[in-house]
């Protein structure tokens, strides 16, 4: 077989850390090769896979060119992430996880849409794939352009950070992360910190109804390992207001954020179908922060959020909910908004069915 030629000065670098996931490898990589955008290469981090993971990666990389990879111990996404980063010769930079794939058209759409609309971060919509089926674009977007002169970090964080903080949907202009020095934060599962980092250097922001990019769900994923997620969480937001970055950070950005990753947390896919002891357990991690009641009353008991739904950068039922469940948190009804968040999870399960746990594959 012949094999395929990549190029030495790519417009986009594709970064996918693999660890021990040999059953999905390959229909990742398959997606990933049949990308219509030719000026691409892929930048595969072998991260100490125990499994046939690291045969498949090079079968992969002698057959094409364009597959770069890097063998190295386990440092976990971020720090995989990172390697590939240094390594990465594109203009722009992607991220996919090695157990989901893409549409063929993923980065070259992302890619035409950056370039027209000269955005440094260009995103998309998503799916959300079951062992039997699909569901629609999980985010509810619109094809538009986002000024940050224009909104404001606190409404841009919000519109599309807040609801959307994953990198996997995403292409990154190289520069904006390689001259303000943005890196992944090493032993923590979530993208947090990386994009309220960020803010302070986003000029503009493109985003794509298309859902592109396929997130698979199965029950020994990473991202379902909930145990210890809202402690790093917690972790990571304590860092970033105590940190440099402290001065970028005004007090209605820092309880955006800290809202955004409570909720967000608690009334997320990967939650649905849990138990009441669950949530309340999730709860106790979040209350032993030290600022966890300041931020209660800051939200339940003050207009902060009040402005943000007269902007229309909150829903009237995002206001709402805010409020009772902080209100509850701060008279320390830690068991009802555990049993409120449970039943939430309930109503879900009966509308969406099709979201289950039962449904991973």
């Amino acid at each position: 077989m012949k094999k395929v030629e990549g190029f030495q000065n790519p417009l986009v670098s594709v970064i996918v850390p693999v660890f021990n996931c040999e059953n999905y490898l390959k229909r990742c990589l398959e997606s990933l090769k049949a990308q219509t955008l030719k000026e691409i290469e892929f930048v595969l981090i072998n991260n100490g896979s125990t499994d046939g993971s690291g045969a498949i990666l090079r079968r992969y990389a002698e057959e094409d060119n364009r597959f770069i990879l890097i063998e190295q111990e386990n440092l976990g996404i971020q720090g995989s992430r990172n390697r590939g980063l240094e390594a990465a010769r594109g203009q722009y930079i992607g991220f996919v996880d090695a157990d989901d794939f893409v549409e063929p058209s993923m980065f070259s759409h992302l890619l035409e849409r950056a370039v027209f609309t000269n955005s440094d971060i260009s995103a998309c919509n998503y799916k959300l794939t079951f062992r039997n089926h699909e569901s629609e674009g999980v985010l509810v977007l619109q094809d538009e352009v986002a000024d940050m002169a224009i909104l404001g970090r606190e409404t841009f964080y919000l519109r599309y950070f807040g609801k959307n903080p994953v990198v996997w949907n995403k292409l990154y202009r190289k520069k904006l992360l390689a001259e303000n020095g943005i890196r992944f934060e090493v032993g923590h599962g979530e993208d947090l910190l990386l994009h309220l980092r960020l803010l302070p250097y986003v000029k503009r922001l493109c985003v794509s109804h298309q859902p592109l990019y396929h997130y698979v769900q199965r029950r020994t994923s990473a991202a379902h390992g909930l145990t210890e997620a809202a402690n790093k969480d917690i972790t990571l937001l304590s860092r970033y207001l105590e940190g440099e970055e402290s001065g970028h950070a005004s007090d209605r950005l820092s309880m955006l954020a800290f809202s955004n990753i409570f909720t967000g947390f608690m009334f997320s896919a990967y939650c649905i179908g849990r138990s009441v002891s669950y949530f309340y357990t999730q709860l106790q991690a979040f209350r032993n922060w030290d600022r966890f009641e300041e931020f209660c009353y800051t939200i339940s008991q003050t207009e902060e959020l009040s402005s943000l739904y007269v902007e229309q950068v909150i829903s009237i039922r995002f206001y709402r909910i805010q409020k009772f469940i902080f209100g509850l948190c701060l008279r320390g009804k830690d068991r009802r908004v555990a049993l409120f968040m449970w039943g939430i999870s309930k109503l879900i399960i009966l509308k969406k069915r099709r979201f289950q746990i039962g449904q991973f594959e």
